[in-house]
């Protein structure tokens, strides 16, 4: 059994399909599946079966597939382990965070760690909550920044809390409801919304703040992503729900309205893989997130704060 051997059964799972799988590690179909055929003839059992819709893992091939997982985090950590063994900062960093982060915080943080360090390269991947945490379990993520706690399996994850966010209510300046200092949940029944869709934590953060209001706001656009959210509210009398890093500090085109009774909030933190190797440069982006973290406070959140 053969490392690159794993990969393969790995990148067929993670595409069902033989050419998909070819390409993301690069090697050729036939190459990949005679690799594939060799594995099955060492272990005397199939592990990937044919089907319509393309090829998916056999039963067996579903037992091998998390221990596949295992050894190839192993592998990578303990080359990220023997990296940082002279205490240079430097290598590859791949982090998970929602959209939201990655519009206000996380560039900045970026930007700081670059600047100290100039061998680290840093990979920012856009993802729902629930996939940052599955990315992280899989090995494909060093580090999560993120909606807390963590939606699945909680005691295979470490998490810090960083800071506590709201939502707010984004709209034109043109809107009727621009100049409201703050909204109640349940005014949200008076105008239509764009919203992102169920799967990202925004939105059931937000459904769980109006289920408690006792009402079901109007939601007659989904979008699963924030930058086409905020255009789309620029052109029209829709308003979206943000959380507030999300929204434009200062805008001409649109306004942040604070949400109350109650307030939509949630707190935002680090993920770790519980026990995954920590690299020196991901731990130094953890870093400059704290820091930036430990003075976060935007216009919008300190508004709610203050709110009576």
């Amino acid at each position: 059994m053969e490392l690159r051997q794993l990969r393969y059964l790995l990148a067929l799972a993670e595409t069902g399909h033989v050419g998909k799988a070819a390409d993301l590690v690069h090697i050729t179909q036939p190459g990949l599946s005679q690799q594939i055929r060799k594995l099955e003839d060492e272990l005397g059992i199939r592990l990937i079966e044919r089907s319509r819709s393309g090829i998916e893992l056999s039963p067996a091939g579903r037992v091998l597939l998390p221990f596949a997982r295992a050894v190839l985090r192993q592998i990578q950590d303990a080359r990220a382990a023997l990296t940082d063994l002279d205490r240079t900062i430097r290598g590859p960093v791949v982090i998970g965070t929602l959209q939201a982060i990655n519009i206000g915080l996380l560039p900045k943080a970026i930007a700081r760690l670059v600047d100290a360090n100039n061998d680290v390269q840093v990979q920012a991947v856009e993802l729902a909550a629930i996939e940052i945490e599955s990315g992280l379990q899989e090995g494909r993520l060093d580090l999560g920044v993120g909606f807390l706690p963590v939606t699945q399996n909680p005691d295979g994850f470490s998490t810090e809390h960083l800071f506590q966010e709201h939502l707010v209510l984004v709209v034109r300046r043109q809107h009727v409801l621009a100049n409201c200092e703050y909204l109640p949940i349940m005014r949200l029944t008076e105008l239509p919304l764009a919203l992102l869709p169920p799967r990202f934590q925004v939105r059931r953060i937000l459904d769980e703040a109006a289920r408690v209001a006792g009402i079901g706001p109007q939601v007659v656009v989904q979008m699963d992503n924030v930058h086409s959210l905020l255009e789309l509210v620029r052109a029209s009398d829709l308003g979206t729900v943000l959380p507030a890093m999300a929204a434009p500090e200062s805008s001409r085109t649109l306004c942040c309205i604070p949400l109350r009774d109650p307030v939509p909030s949630c707190s935002v933190g680090l993920i770790w893989r519980r026990h995954g190797f920590r690299s020196l440069a991901s731990r130094a982006l953890a870093a400059e997130l704290r820091t930036l973290s430990s003075c976060y406070c935007s216009p919008e959140t300190a508004a709610t704060d203050n709110l009576p």
